[in-house]
């Protein structure tokens, strides 16, 4: 006997109606007709949830395609590593969806071989909650220290931005690159934070280079733009001759000077954002050493506001330096306080970003707020380091030939941002 009408169906046949839906909105529509459709189209593969997502961007998920990929980046991550068999060809995929600047890690991630990556309904609420609660007040935190409301600072080139700088940022894109940052290679810090002999295969230095000369592009970055020793760049995605014409292309803007002038490396001290996580620090109880767990020389660093001395030339300041600290010398043993400090403010992602988005720029100086479970993450992540040994110290690679360039294998934003747009002052 015919099915009467379209409930009469199987489940099973049911079930593939969203493949052929045009977008996220027909989703959404059909699924709340009717009890049964809701209950049935629970069970949407993620895949197919975050291709319907994709066709009703930038509509719904705005700034498109920025929001998606970080909702999806640490899965790609995850993926890229997983199979011990298929690691170095799925990190050459990675790298070459790279080249494609944002757009080309979200066709990445669509593609059905990409197991593991994609959208269930419950990833699509947590991450309109992480709008309202973490991605917006970060960027407006952000805008207040490298952005328009940053420059809007009264007599700003005559002191009054203790900071001053000439930056060309998009803050709107800059926020969801520096997220999607610490997405995709929270995993990798996670593993350096792991005795030597546990630790997991994670993305390595090179690919994180990668990540950030096409994702986040910047004119003194590209293919044409002043080069220092080894450092290579592609005519590709947002690079491609053309591309600056294309009202559909990724905008290339100054995004790596600005995030390096915020989160702070080399040349760049990074001012306001730590002043800002001092606060988040004490608010959990390190200044004062609640807990008695603090090492003194941690405090001390935390008391200082830049974490190193300051210095006056340019040339002393890309000598051997080493995880955005001084040169080679000074500090340079508390390599356990370099990897915090980079875990919780550079690689977090949404997990800790939260944290410093109560802030706007300037206000750095005012309590912080600290919510039970930001302070359990901190305090877990400062016994993690601490419990590691001599032995587990991360590597570090050098860049450039006449001018070394010292880099920890593990994430460091701040010094692999400046590696990538340091050819703007001195080559190395």
């Amino acid at each position: 006997m015919a099915p009467k009408s379209l409930l009469d169906l199987p489940d099973e046949l049911l079930l593939q109606l969203p493949v052929y839906m045009h977008n996220f909105e027909d989703f959404k529509n059909a699924s709340s007709t009717c009890r049964h459709l809701h209950n049935v189209f629970a069970d949407t593969l993620p895949k197919t949830i975050l291709r319907l997502a994709s066709g009703s961007a930038p509509t719904f998920f705005s700034p498109h395609p920025y929001f998606l990929v970080l909702a999806v980046a640490r899965q790609i991550a995850t993926w890229a590593v997983a199979n011990d068999a298929e690691r170095e060809f799925r990190v050459e995929r990675l790298v070459e969806a790279f080249r494609g600047g944002i757009k080309g890690l979200l066709s990445l991630a669509l593609q059905d071989n990409v197991e593991g990556v994609g959208l269930a309904m419950e990833d699509v609420r947590k991450m309109y909650e992480a709008r309202f609660s973490i991605i917006n007040p970060l960027n407006t935190t952000m805008d207040a220290m490298i952005g328009d409301e940053w420059y809007r600072q009264p007599d700003f080139w005559s002191g009054g931005a203790e900071d001053a700088f000439t930056l060309y940022a998009d803050v709107s894109s800059a926020t969801f690159q520096f997220l999607t940052y610490g997405e995709l290679f929270g995993s990798t810090m996670a593993s350096y934070l792991q005795p030597g002999d546990k630790r997991k295969p994670g993305l390595g230095i090179e690919t994180r280079i990668e990540y950030i000369k096409y994702c986040i592009p910047d004119w003194a970055c590209g293919p044409n733009s002043s080069r220092h020793d080894g450092f290579e760049v592609l005519p590709v995605g947002p690079y491609a001759e053309g591309a600056k014409d294309d009202p559909n292309a990724e905008k290339v803007d100054g995004n790596q000077t600005a995030l390096v002038h915020l989160v702070g490396g080399a040349m760049f001290e990074g001012t306001l954002w730590k002043r800002a996580w001092r606060r988040v620090l004490i608010a959990a109880g390190a200044e004062e050493n609640e807990d008695g767990k603090w090492p003194k020389t941690w405090i001390e660093r935390i008391q200082r506001t830049e974490f190193r001395k300051q210095r006056t030339t340019v040339a002393r300041k890309v000598t051997n330096v080493a995880d955005g600290d001084d040169e080679a010398g000074d500090d340079a043993t508390d390599w356990r306080f370099s990897l915090f400090w980079n875990a919780l403010t550079q690689v977090g992602g949404l997990q800790t970003m939260g944290m410093v988005a109560q802030f706007k720029g300037r206000e750095g100086n005012r309590d912080a707020a600290m919510k039970p479970e930001w302070k359990a993450h901190i305090l877990r992540l400062r016994d993690q380091v601490l419990a590691l040994k001599d032995e587990d110290e991360p590597g570090f690679k050098n860049f450039g030939k006449r001018r070394k360039l010292k880099v920890s294998e593990a994430p460091n934003l701040g010094a692999e941002l400046y590696w990538c747009c340091a050819g703007m002052w001195m080559g190395f």
